[in-house]
C-alpha cells in the first residue's frame, strides 16, 4: 500500500480508535451524567449527529470536488479533524442536554467535512486491480480498533470515569492532524 492510503488510514484508525471508546458507554454517560437527560433524549442526540452529517455531507462533498487537486479536500480533513477533537471536550462542560445536542450538531459537523474528502482521496490513491483488497484492509483496520476501543472504553469509563474517556478521545483524536498534515505535505498528493 502507498504512502497516501497509509495515511488515511493513520487518520481514520484514530479517528474511529477515539470515538470507539465512546461508543459503549454515550448513553449511559448521558443518563446518568447529564441533567433532563432520558432514554428519548439519548435518541434524538443520535438523530441530531446523523440528520446533521447525512445532510451536509453530500454539498461539501461536492464542494470538495469542484476544485481540481487535493488541496481543497485536505483543508475539508483539517475542518473536520478540529470538530472531531472539540466535541469531546464540549461533552466534558456539559450541563446539561443542550450542550450535548450542540456537540452532537458539531460533530455531525466534522463527519461531514471528514467523510466525502476522505472517501475521495483514498479512492483516487488505491491501486489499480487492488481496490477490493485495499479497501477490505482500511475496514479491517476500522473494524479492530472500534472492537478493542469499546471494550477499553468500558473498562476505562468504569474505573476512571468519563472525563478521563472525554480527555482521551480529544487527546487520540488530536493526533489525526499530524497524519492530514503528512498527507499535505507528502509529494504524492501534492496535486
Amino acid at each position: 500500500m502507498n504512502r497516501v492510503l497509509n495515511l488515511l488510514i493513520s487518520y481514520d484508525l484514530l479517528v474511529t480508535a477515539s470515538f470507539g471508546l465512546l461508543s459503549p458507554i454515550f448513553a449511559i454517560f448521558l443518563k446518568d451524567e447529564i441533567a433532563g437527560s432520558s432514554i428519548v433524549s439519548v435518541g434524538i442526540a443520535s438523530t441530531i449527529f446523523l440528520v446533521v452529517k447525512s445532510v451536509l455531507q453530500p454539498f461539501l462533498g461536492k464542494i470538495a470536488d469542484s476544485e481540481a487537486g487535493n488541496s481543497r479536500k485536505i483543508k475539508f480533513l483539517f475542518i473536520g479533524s478540529l470538530l472531531t477533537v472539540v466535541t469531546p471536550l464540549i461533552y466534558i462542560v456539559a450541563p446539561n442536554m443542550y450542550y450535548i445536542y450542540f456537540a452532537q450538531f458539531v460533530s455531525g459537523l466534522g463527519s461531514a467535512f471528514e467523510n466525502g474528502a476522505w472517501y475521495t482521496l483514498y479512492s483516487r490513491f488505491i491501486s489499480k486491480n487492488r481496490e477490493g483488497y485495499q479497501w477490505s484492509i482500511y475496514d479491517t483496520v476500522a473494524g479492530l480498533a472500534g472492537a478493542l476501543t469499546a471494550f477499553a472504553g468500558g473498562i476505562i469509563a468504569q474505573y476512571f470515569g468519563f472525563i478521563a474517556i472525554f480527555v482521551l478521545i480529544s487527546f487520540i483524536s488530536f493526533f489525526s492532524f499530524f497524519a492530514v498534515l503528512f498527507l499535505k505535505k507528502s509529494t504524492a498528493i501534492s496535486s
